[in-house]
């Protein structure tokens, strides 16, 4: 390994910096990731595996299971959206059935506590 990052101009310390940056990006809590951004967990409380995204306009997600992985179909039950865009959830894939609103900066950690049932988003799109 140090003979490619020798070969690419880099130090061995510097390129385990980066790559300790990055790991650090995807793993710790959302204030780490720089820009808008999205939480998605699969249990109540951001608790459970959860996926943070930066998020922009024009994003649209048709089925969570294969954009997100098959574990996030119809398994979320706490969401984020920490950005100044609206994100909307469906019910079902292709942006069917009913819709659950995130307006910018708001969150809910027990979608059950919302009206709505946890486990049951399948799609989404970013306004």
């Amino acid at each position: 390994m140090k003979k490619i990052a020798m070969l690419l101009g880099l130090s061995v310390s510097a390129f385990a910096l980066s790559v300790s940056a990055a790991a650090a990006d995807s793993v710790d809590a959302p204030s780490v990731t720089a820009g808008p951004e999205m939480t998605i967990c699969q249990d109540a409380n951001f608790s459970g595996s959860c996926q943070w995204h930066q998020i922009v306009t024009g994003i649209k997600w048709r089925d969570l299971g294969y954009d997100l992985g098959p574990g996030f179909q119809d398994s979320i039950s706490s969401i984020r959206n920490n950005s100044n865009l609206k994100v909307t959830f469906y019910e079902h894939s292709n942006f069917a059935g009913r819709a659950l609103v995130f307006p910018a900066y708001t969150q809910h950690s027990d979608l059950s506590q919302t009206g709505w049932a946890n486990d049951v988003l399948s799609s989404l799109r970013v306004d």
